[in-house]
Order: structure tokens, then C-alpha cells, then sequence
């Protein structure tokens, strides 16, 4: 019979003793956690926090073979319909239960019925077999309770997955009311899939899907700084003509607009945002010279009202009005899409 190696309940890392910089590390074995889970947790210490090879191919195949309910955590903060074509090409055959999380984080304009539309526009045409949908925020015990029920009532064990740096960890932590995992706004903090105990049945976490992240490009410190971790607020600016948007060292973005029109940014506090008229290459060369040699990319608006320039893992500008083009300056244009507005 084979043996099952014992596994760090912080990350589901197998425990090793051979090499300190790799997770699962421990010194002894009467170390619950493995040394990278401890530092993190009690000390808040990312240094041993680093990106690990998760293939997604492996994660979806581990997934398809556990018999349950697939529960997919959806980031409103980060909503990225990629992560529904994923699921859509994988595990259509699955049950699905939407669970919305960092609702908390978001303006009060953003009602349930907002919501609702959000689901029905992200869900048509595809074939996952959606059961229920709910809007939960490890802040709020009553709606962490409601979905814990839910949950308990439905048959057979439950999966949990989503996008990295969704909350799949922190809620599992609230649903079965313990800090067992390890929480970290940096990505691929849950390495392997694990089972834990949930109401006579099992509860898997699972690593997180990668589809883009601008967060991963990041070091751990940055990645900290640009998070969007406490509620948003939001910053309004009336516009005509051109003007730049600078936030932090991160991104550039020149929108041109044909009449007079608005531009509402959506990032952490912790961003700096800098508005430039004519003299913006002038600031960027020398506040920003990184950004100096970046090529230049134009988004199709097609002069679309109502949209929101995305940059993954960071935030959005919510565009309304009228405008002639919206270009973007980032290390990796493939971290920028463009949406209807969410708000």
C-alpha cells in the first residue's frame, strides 16, 4: 500500500527537509507547518514567497477525477471572463456553483441586480452547468453562514477553485472558521490541491488558475503595494481632449477624448496616480523612465461609451462619454483587455 506523504496544511506542499529556499521545508517533524507557511503567517515575511511551475493542465485533470461540486470563485475586483472559457473548455460537465467574492472592496453602486446582469452576460452561450450563484465577503459572517448551508446541503464533496489571488484560501478559512491555509496577496500562496475536513464531507482547495496577472510580474513587495486589499475609492476626473494617466511605475494611459467625458480610476490607495496633459512624455521620462522605451499600445474603443480599460490584477478605468483613442504603456500589453463597464 502506498504511503502518503505528509503535506503542509498552509499551502499543501509535500514536508521536506533538504532544501530551505523550496516550500514544504521543516526542520523537524513535529512542525506543523513548513517554514515558508510559518514566516508568512506570523511574521508576515514574503521572502520565501515565490512563483512555483502550477501547471493548469494538471490542476484541471486532478480536478475533473474528484467527484463533488465544483464551487468557482469569481473576483468582482478582478473580473476576468477568461477564467469562465477555461471552465467552459474543462469542466463543463461539472455542477457549478458562482460564488462572487470582494464585494466589499467594491462601491455600493454596484447592486445585486448589477450583479445578476454581470452573470447572465458572462454565462451566455457556454455550457457549464451553473446551480446557484452568490455574493459573499469574508467580512460579512452572515453571507459567509448562508453560503456555508448552501454548501453542507448539497451532495457529495466540494471543490473549490478560481483565479489566483480570488480569496479561494481566506474563504475556506471562514467557512470551516479556522486560519488552517495560508492567505497572501501574492500568486500561487496554495500549491497543491488538498482535502479538509467540512461537515461529514471533504473540502478541496486548489492552486489558482493562471490566466493574466499583472501582479506576477511583480516582486512580492510590489505586488503588496498595488493589491487591492482595503474598499475602493474611486477617483473621478472630467476630461476633454488628450490626457495621461500614469499609475505608480506600473502603466501609462493616453485617452483621447472627442468631447467632454469622464474617467473614473479604480485602483488601491496604496497607487499613485499622476494626470498629464502635453508635457506627460516629458514626467515619464523623468519620473517613470522605465516606461520611456515601452512601445505604445491602442485599444479598438471604437468610440464606445461605457467601457472599462482593465489592467489584470491591479484595477480598471471606467471610460464614459465620447472618445477618439486609448492607448496604453505597460511592460506587458497581454495584462490589458477592455470591458463593458461594471459600474
Amino acid at each position: 500500500m502506498e504511503t502518503v506523504k505528509p503535506c503542509c496544511p498552509g499551502c499543501g506542499a509535500p514536508f521536506q527537509s533538504s532544501s530551505a529556499d523550496q516550500p514544504g521545508y521543516r526542520t523537524r517533524e513535529d512542525q506543523s507547518l513548513c517554514q515558508r507557511c510559518f514566516r508568512l503567517k506570523h511574521y508576515g515575511d514574503t521572502r520565501l514567497v515565490r512563483d512555483s511551475a502550477i501547471e493548469l493542465t494538471q490542476v484541471l485533470r486532478e480536478i475533473r477525477v474528484i467527484e463533488g461540486t465544483l464551487v468557482v470563485l469569481i473576483d468582482l475586483v478582478n473580473f476576468d471572463p477568461r477564467l469562465l472559457d477555461v471552465l467552459d473548455d474543462s469542466l463543463h460537465d461539472k455542477e457549478v456553483v458562482l460564488v462572487f467574492t470582494k464585494r466589499d472592496l467594491l462601491p455600493k453602486t454596484l447592486s445585486v441586480s448589477k450583479i445578476s446582469r454581470l452573470v447572465q452576460r458572462s454565462l451566455k452561450g457556454r455550457r457549464l452547468r451553473v446551480l446557484d450563484a452568490f455574493t459573499v465577503s469574508v467580512r460579512d459572517r452572515e453571507s459567509v453562514d448562508f453560503l456555508r448551508q448552501r454548501l453542507v446541503e448539497t451532495e457529495g464533496d466540494i471543490i473549490i477553485a478560481g483565479m489566483v489571488n480570488a480569496g479561494k484560501s481566506s474563504l475556506i478559512n471562514a467557512l470551516t472558521r479556522s486560519q488552517q491555509l495560508t492567505v497572501s496577496s501574492h500568486a500561487h500562496t496554495t500549491l497543491a490541491i488538498q482535502a479538509i475536513p467540512f461537515d461529514g464531507k471533504r473540502l478541496y482547495d486548489t492552486p489558482g488558475f493562471h490566466v493574466v496577472n499583472a501582479l506576477e510580474g511583480l516582486s512580492v513587495e510590489e505586488a503588496a503595494r498595488y493589491a487591492i486589499t482595503a474598499p475602493l475609492k474611486p477617483q473621478t476626473y472630467q476630461i476633454t481632449g488628450e490626457q495621461t494617466f500614469i499609475l505608480g511605475d506600473l502603466a501609462a494611459l493616453r485617452i483621447i477624448a472627442t468631447d467632454s467625458s469622464s474617467v473614473t480610476v479604480y485602483v488601491s490607495d496604496e497607487c499613485p496616480i499622476h494626470r498629464s496633459g502635453p508635457r506627460a512624455k516629458a514626467y515619464i521620462s523623468t519620473h517613470v523612465p522605465q516606461l520611456t522605451n515601452v512601445p505604445e499600445t491602442v485599444l479598438a474603443t471604437d468610440g464606445v461609451d461605457g467601457m472599462d480599460v482593465v489592467i489584470a490584477g491591479v484595477g480598471w478605468l471606467s471610460l464614459k462619454g465620447s472618445f477618439e483613442a486609448v492607448a496604453v504603456t505597460i511592460a506587458q500589453p497581454e495584462w490589458v483587455s477592455l470591458r463593458k463597464a461594471l459600474l
